[in-house]
C-alpha cells in the first residue's frame, strides 16, 4: 500500500530527511549558531556530525563540494536512491505483490482515476493481495483443491482469452492496471483500446470478488455499464 500511495518506508524518508537537512546546514547564514560551530563539529573526528555525513547514502552521491548542491541536484539524488531502494526490494524473497505494481515509484492511478467505488474497491484489493483472500480453500468453480490462488483462477475464468492477451503475461490484470493511463489518450487507436478492455476488466474482478466473496451481496451490473466512468474521462 505504501509504493502504491508513494510513500516510502521510514528509513528512506529519514535518509532524505537527513540530506536535506545537511546540504542547507552549509548554507545557513553566517550568524546562525550551527554555522559557526560547522567547522568545530567536522574536526572532532568521529563526532555525530561526521558519522551522518559519511553514513547518508544520498550525502556520498552528491557531486563535491556537496555544500554547492543545488535544489535541482538534491531532489534528482533523492529520486535516483528511492528508485534504487525500491528495486532492491523487488530482489527480495516475498516481494511477489510489490513486483506485480508499476515499477516507478509513483500514486497508482487506481487510487486516483475516475471509476464508481466498487469498481475502485475491487481493484484495490487486488493489488493488496486480498482478492482472493489467502485462506487455501478449494475452488468452488471446479473444485480444485488449492483454488483458491490467482495463478489458478486466472486459469479457471480464462481470463487470458477473455482480454485477448498472450499467455505468456502471468498476470494479466495487474498488466493491464499497470497500464491505465494517467491523461486521457490522444490517439484513437488508444481510446479504442480501452473501450474494449476496461469494461472487460472491471467484469472480471466483480466475477473474482463474487466468486471469492459469496455471502457478498452485489447488485447485477450490465457489461455495457461497467468502466463508464473511466471511458467519459477518455
Amino acid at each position: 500500500m505504501l509504493h502504491m500511495a508513494r510513500l516510502p518506508p521510514m528509513a528512506d524518508r529519514i535518509a532524505a530527511l537527513q540530506a536535506k537537512f545537511l546540504v542547507r546546514a552549509h548554507n545557513l547564514l553566517p550568524d546562525t549558531l550551527l554555522h559557526v560551530m560547522l567547522p568545530k563539529l567536522t574536526r572532532r573526528g568521529k563526532h555525530s556530525w561526521t558519522t551522518l555525513k559519511s553514513s547518508n547514502r544520498i550525502w556520498t552521491t552528491l557531486a563535491r563540494p556537496q555544500a554547492e548542491t543545488t535544489d535541482k541536484e538534491l531532489k534528482a539524488a533523492i529520486q535516483t536512491y528511492l528508485q534504487d531502494q525500491h528495486e532492491l526490494r523487488c530482489r527480495k524473497r516475498g516481494s511477489k505483490l510489490l513486483n506485480a505494481c508499476r515499477k516507478k515509484p509513483e500514486i497508482d492511478p487506481i487510487l486516483w482515476l475516475p471509476m464508481s467505488s466498487a469498481e475502485r474497491m475491487r481493484c484495490i484489493p487486488y493489488r493488496l493481495g486480498w482478492l482472493p483472500s489467502g485462506k487455501p480453500t478449494p475452488c468452488s468453480r471446479c473444485h480444485h483443491p488449492s483454488g483458491m490462488n490467482p495463478r489458478h483462477l486466472i486459469a479457471c475464468f480464462s481470463i487470458h482469452s477473455t482480454l485477448n492477451l498472450p499467455y505468456d503475461i502471468d498476470e494479466p490484470i495487474s498488466y493491464l492496471l499497470n497500464r491505465l493511463p494517467k491523461k486521457p489518450p490522444r490517439s484513437q487507436a488508444a481510446r479504442n483500446y480501452w473501450i474494449s478492455k476496461w469494461p472487460q476488466l472491471c467484469a472480471i474482478l466483480e466475477t473474482l470478488n463474487k466468486h471469492c466473496n459469496p455471502d457478498h451481496r452485489q447488485g447485477y451490473v450490465p457489461l455495457d455499464q461497467h468502466g463508464r466512468d473511466l471511458l467519459e474521462w477518455m
